[in-house]
């Protein structure tokens, strides 16, 4: 969500500054991203995930962000990184990478690429999964780490790279990931859609009253079901609606939410939408530009949060299914 935005806004940018031409380019630019630098070693058990819970206006969300459990070698203190979709590439976070460093004296070189700064070699767990990255954005973002903390403090942020060519699995009820290099049996039988994984964004094709739309899901966006036109949220929200302020690296952008009791079909499922949003975005444009970049809306974690997602990212194929117990979900 934070990072998405953030384009979105590049994007209005070069719009102003250049016209068509300028966001014919930067489409392009959306729609791509550099090779990954991320490596993930195989490991046959699920990551687990938590929830972050927020109060957002007079709303409390229980499903505000999903964090990755992380650990440093070295280091007794444990962190957590944001699993964000919605970045194609995995980022740290400036402030609290500077703690890591001053308490573990790890050898590690920074480059800096048009005014950006990268960390050259890091290394770090998630849960019992070893990734390796060449080279790792750090942005100026977040706090110093706070030593001892009862809550893991947060250092980064997981992208779409960390399941770029592999079968991610995301089991919402049961709360874990899975990772494979091939598709495993128990889900040989699935009814697979295809979708577009360009630039690392993941994009899917959903079907809401009989219209197909392209969404790019968004994992950090987990407040939201469906993020769409101020048009479609009077069209498929009911009831009265609830607005609150979405904090986007610093800044503010109102939020206007009704509960859904319509349907989308994805990935050989229907499932419940349950919450239409509409964001107020700086400038009118942005919302333009969501549908002149062929996507129709943005897809949170709501919709998804009874079932098991599969992102095959290496066939541009997905599945949404039912859920059940872990052991039989997961098998190899």
């Amino acid at each position: 969500m934070k990072i998405a935005l953030r384009v979105f806004l590049g994007l209005l940018v070069l719009l102003i500054l250049a016209g068509v031409g300028g966001y014919h380019y930067f489409k392009n630019q959306f729609l791509s991203a550099s090779p990954s630098r991320l490596t993930v070693a195989a490991t046959a058990s699920p990551i687990p995930f938590t929830w972050s819970a927020a109060q957002l206006g007079d709303h409390y969300e229980p499903h505000n962000a999903l964090f990755l459990p992380v650990q440093v070698a070295g280091l007794e203190q444990p962190f957590r990184m944001q699993f964000d979709l919605g970045a194609p590439s995995s980022v740290l976070y400036g402030p609290a990478f500077q703690s890591v460093l001053d308490s573990t004296g790890l050898p590690i070189a920074f480059v800096d690429n048009e005014s950006r700064s990268y960390a050259q070699n890091v290394a770090f767990n998630i849960a019992d999964a070893s990734v390796t990255v060449s080279e790792m954005r750090v942005m100026a973002y977040g706090e110093p780490v706070a030593w001892g903390a009862e809550t893991p403090p947060i250092i980064g942020t997981i992208g779409a790279d960390f399941i770029s060519g592999k079968i991610g699995a995301i089991d919402f009820p049961n709360q874990t990931i899975r990772l494979f290099d091939q598709l495993p049996a128990s889900m040989q039988d699935a009814s697979f859609v295809p979708f577009s994984f360009q630039g690392r964004r993941v994009i899917l094709p959903i079907e809401v009253d009989g219209k197909t739309v392209q969404a790019m899901y968004d994992s950090g966006s987990s407040a939201f079901g469906l993020l769409t036109t101020e048009e479609n949220l009077a069209r498929w929200g009911a009831g009265e609606t609830f607005s609150y302020d979405v904090n986007s690296w610093g800044q503010k952008v109102p939020a206007h939410n009704r509960a859904s009791q319509h349907a989308i079909s994805i990935g050989g499922a229907d499932v419940p939408l349950q919450r239409v949003s509409y964001l107020e975005w700086p400038n009118k444009w942005q919302a333009r530009l969501m549908s002149l970049s062929n996507m129709g809306a943005m897809l949170g974690n709501m919709p998804f949060l009874e079932t098991t997602l599969v992102l095959d990212t290496q066939t541009q194929q997905f599945a949404v299914l039912p859920s059940t117990p872990q052991t039989a979900a997961l098998a190899p």
